[in-house]
């Protein structure tokens, strides 16, 4: 795989990671463990995944915490426990500093700052979709959900931006069309 298609891929798994934390909140809402099992399942794939897509184990260790933080959130906000869900979003933002600093450190191109921020409001975003799934907030989650897309299609911006090989402003029509393509669903285990 070329660093291009490289790059693009690892765009493309913020849906898919966008996608997975969805279904984690609708198994886990509607009481649906087997749903709820896949989606966790799944984030280790995603973790696998981000490793290979960034060359960097310490990557995909720090993006295998986020996920795990999210499935934790997930379960905490099922409980109702406020306590716990502060905590988890407190660790999520860590994490998402940790991240920064790490591809920061592996590219002087990477915009750790708006990475940062990036993440930061995509947590945010995630936690209030999560947490609109977990006591049936219907007026809250086609919002929330909207948010959730637009914060994870502004990582994908973002994350194509800082290791694309052109400078900045080379070429105008790419950049008005950066917005990700939307991939097939991975297809699920066989029964």
């Amino acid at each position: 795989m070329d660093d291009a298609s490289r790059q693009e891929d690892a765009a493309l798994w913020w849906v898919d990671h966008a996608r997975a934390v969805s279904e984690l909140a609708t198994g886990i809402a509607t009481r649906d463990l087997g749903k709820a099992r896949l989606a966790k399942e799944s984030f280790w794939d995603l973790s696998v995944r981000w490793t290979e897509l960034t060359c960097h184990p310490l990557a995909g260790w720090l993006m295998a915490e986020h996920l795990s933080l999210v499935s934790a959130f997930a379960d905490a906000s099922a409980a109702r426990s406020k306590r716990q869900m502060d905590a988890l979003l407190s660790a999520l933002l860590a994490n998402a500093d940790e991240q920064a600093r790490l591809h920061s450190s592996d590219s002087v191109r990477f915009p750790a700052q708006e990475f940062r921020d990036g993440m930061a409001k995509h947590v945010a975003r995630i936690g209030s979709y999560v947490e609109g799934m977990m006591w049936w907030d219907t007026a809250a989650l086609g919002k929330a959900w909207k948010q959730v897309e637009a914060s994870r299609d502004d990582l994908a911006r973002i994350w194509m931006k800082a290791f694309s090989r052109k400078p900045a402003g080379a070429d105008e029509s790419a950049r008005a069309s950066s917005k990700p393509r939307q991939r097939p669903p991975r297809p699920g285990p066989v029964a």
